[in-house]
């Protein structure tokens, strides 16, 4: 069993160091960081101030010890959208929605399914049954992307009975945390 969690990290451990790599290589080779980072009205001396205070100015290798440093010491960056920030700063909140959300959906999968598999279980053979099964099996098929969809346009915009978009407590999540049960294969972190 210890061969085969030390086997699982190593593969972890590579898939990682190839994904950083082909980050750090794709954002070196589609476009210049300091081009991105500058408005369209920057002068050629803030263009080579911001390469050099960026380190695009050394060579590639060099900017990928430093990048790769950078990254194992936990050190994300600072944002380029949210200016003044760090990167590491930015990722608790959504991170924290979205595994509330999970857990609202996980809970409301289990509920539905044990609920399910009991009504069909006590009616076994009867048209209950049958009704069980298929609103189960449409509950696997459906895509929740699909079903946010047709909810939001059936609560939001037809009805008018909740907000188009935004977070708060309450109704606001009502459309996700209905859509992403009828899928727990999607929600389940294995």
């Amino acid at each position: 069993m210890k061969w085969f969690i030390l086997n699982r990290l190593m593969q972890a451990g590579i898939v990682l160091l190839a994904v950083t790599t082909i980050i750090f290589v794709l954002s070196r080779f589609l476009a210049d960081p300091a081009v991105a980072l500058l408005p369209e009205d920057a002068l050629e001396e803030d263009y080579l101030r911001l390469r050099q205070e960026l380190g695009l100015d050394r060579p590639f290798w060099v900017q990928y010890g430093l990048y790769m440093g950078a990254l194992f010491r936990g050190d994300l960056g600072e944002s380029v959208r949210s200016v003044g920030y760090d990167v590491a700063e930015l990722i608790p909140r959504p991170l924290t929605n979205s595994a509330k959300l999970a857990g609202v959906a996980w809970i409301g999968a289990m509920l539905a399914g044990v609920t399910l598999g009991i009504i069909a279980a006590l009616n076994r053979g009867t048209i209950i049954d049958y009704f069980a099964r298929v609103i189960a099996v449409l509950g696997l098929v459906t895509p929740p992307w699909w079903l946010g969809i047709i909810f939001i346009i059936i609560f939001a915009v037809k009805l008018q009975w909740l907000p188009r978009r935004g977070l708060a407590v309450g109704s606001t999540t009502l459309c996700p945390r209905e859509c992403l049960p009828s899928s727990p294969s999607r929600v389940s972190p294995d």
